[in-house]
């Protein structure tokens, strides 16, 4: 049956294509402390955190720009992924729409948002780890939100085409003339000297298509791994990635540290250090 369906592709989160009555982001909290400050952080983190982009998209021809956001219910108990935009025609924004109950509260799976040349609004929502799926939705028709559907993207894995069904930490950029370039995050559990843990390895991927995705290019893996930041501009895109280290009395989220870089002037090929070296 098509709920049989859907269930084995979403898990427990589903599309809903339906309309909110207004905005509510979600409230989110991390690693509750023992002492006045109470958590590591909290807050109204709808558009948390950092390494997700972009919130928002500025698009000419109709003078809109379309944004998404973590939403939630009344009782904080759900994420749901919601799109809206600004006419500045008009100068208003229009009410809201819930595409995707991610079914968790955790803000980190917050989705990103593109436009690509023919008005079709991209909204891609990643995972916190590998426990979820991860999804990407386009909007039936060119620069409406009304309603979205689920693209069934793949990714090549070892010569074979395999269903893109989690990402973490995702930046998407879009251009034009290439298509898509995707900055993000994998989980691999790994045998590091001091125990098993699970690495976060920072990598690329390309789609020309918008849904068929290259092969993942892995770009750094140390210690236990790297979140990293990107930008793109001129043809130019760009990382800055730091590191967890694997060490007895430095280990983990808590301890991470150092800031590296990397560039790339042909959409993920080949990347190169700030200096113009090419790097394996």
């Amino acid at each position: 049956s098509l709920a049989q369906q859907d269930e084995a592709i979403y898990g427990k989160a589903r599309l809903l294509n339906k309309p909110d009555d207004g905005f509510r982001g979600i409230w989110y909290m991390n690693e509750p402390l023992d002492y006045e400050y109470k958590f590591k952080y909290s807050g109204g983190l709808g558009t948390y955190p950092a390494n997700l982009y972009p919130f928002s998209v500025y698009v000419p021809e109709v003078r809109r720009t379309y944004f998404c956001y973590g939403g939630t219910d009344e009782k904080n108990s759900t994420l749901y992924h919601e799109v809206s935009y600004f006419d500045h025609r008009k100068g208003e924004v229009v009410r809201p729409v819930i595409v995707l109950d991610k079914a968790t509260d955790d803000a980190h799976d917050n989705p990103v948002i593109q436009v690509d040349k023919d008005g079709y609004i991209w909204l891609f929502s990643p995972s916190h780890g590998t426990s979820r799926p991860s999804f990407i939705h386009r909007s039936r028709r060119p620069f409406e939100i009304n309603e979205f559907d689920r693209i069934a993207a793949t990714k090549m894995k070892e010569g074979m085409e395999i269903p893109l069904d989690n990402f973490s930490y995702l930046q998407v950029y879009y251009d034009r003339n290439r298509g898509f370039l995707g900055l993000f995050t994998h989980y691999e559990s790994l045998q590091l000297p001091l125990a098993r843990v699970s690495v976060r390895v920072a990598s690329s991927m390309t789609s020309d298509d918008r849904v068929h995705w290259s092969e993942w290019k892995d770009l750094a893996i140390i210690d236990q791994g790297s979140y990293q930041s990107g930008g793109y501009a001129g043809g130019r895109a760009g990382t800055a990635f730091n590191y967890h280290p694997h060490r007895k009395d430095r280990a983990g989220l808590n301890y991470r540290t150092n800031l590296y870089c990397l560039l790339t002037d042909d959409f993920g090929k080949t990347w190169k250090t700030a200096d113009g070296r090419q790097v394996n």
